[in-house]
């Protein structure tokens, strides 16, 4: 069972060691045009998971409207960002290399942000979106980790169940021995009875016998 749960987790941690959240600036497709982008390579977590997480990390700005998988910000605001208003917009793709990817481009109200530009704002930008790939990374982690301790703990069951049963087939053939001990005695006993009878059988012709015999002394 030990062996298991280590296999388990040096399978995760052999795949945490290999991958990183990564983040880069690029153009990238919006429903307002081609803006640059912060493009955040997310492993470890699925599409599906991301997504549900975007929307509450874009909460933290401001009310989030989903427009057809794009969720945008209008006004949204924080203060390590910006101390003015700006609008996001955020939508989860699948990348390149097959793992899903969050990009997002951010409006400061007449230029979309860029590090070349907005050095200051596009550092404190990217330390939330690090942090933000980080923590749906870990939750990835966590439901593949709880998987697999699902399937853990059904083996562990089925473990347990086997060794049941195989602690009641002992005990089957303890009882089919002790069994089979009282039925050779038993066979022993009636092999034993068997022989007394033949000679009891064979005495008692030799009575009949002996009486016929004193029939014959009559004539």
């Amino acid at each position: 069972m030990k062996s298991i749960l280590f296999f388990v987790f040096a399978f995760v941690a052999v795949q945490t060691w290999s991958q990183k959240v990564s983040l880069i600036q690029e153009n990238q497709s919006f429903t307002i045009g081609i803006k640059n982008a912060y493009v955040l390579t997310i492993p470890y977590a699925s599409k599906p998971l991301i997504e549900e997480e975007l929307k509450s990390f874009l909460k933290e700005f401001g009310k989030a409207k989903d427009n057809k998988g794009e969720i945008k910000v209008l006004l949204g605001k924080n203060k390590k960002v910006s101390d003015k208003p700006f609008d996001v917009y955020a939508r989860v793709m699948t990348g390149k290399d097959g793992l899903p990817i969050a990009v997002f481009a951010v409006d400061l109200g007449g230029a979309f942000m860029n590090s070349r530009e907005h050095p200051n704002q596009s550092e404190a930008m990217e330390r939330l979106l690090i942090q933000f790939g980080n923590d749906c990374a870990n939750t990835g982690i966590n439901e593949e980790v709880k998987a697999e301790q699902k399937i853990l703990q059904s083996l562990e069951k089925e473990q347990k169940d086997l060794e049941k049963g195989l602690s009641d087939y002992e005990k089957d053939i303890a009882n089919y021995k002790e069994q089979i001990k009282e039925t050779e005695k038993k066979i022993s006993d009636v092999k034993s009875n068997q022989a007394k009878k033949k000679e009891a059988f064979k005495a008692q012709e030799s009575k009949i016998e002996a009486i016929e015999r004193k029939r014959k002394t009559l004539n």
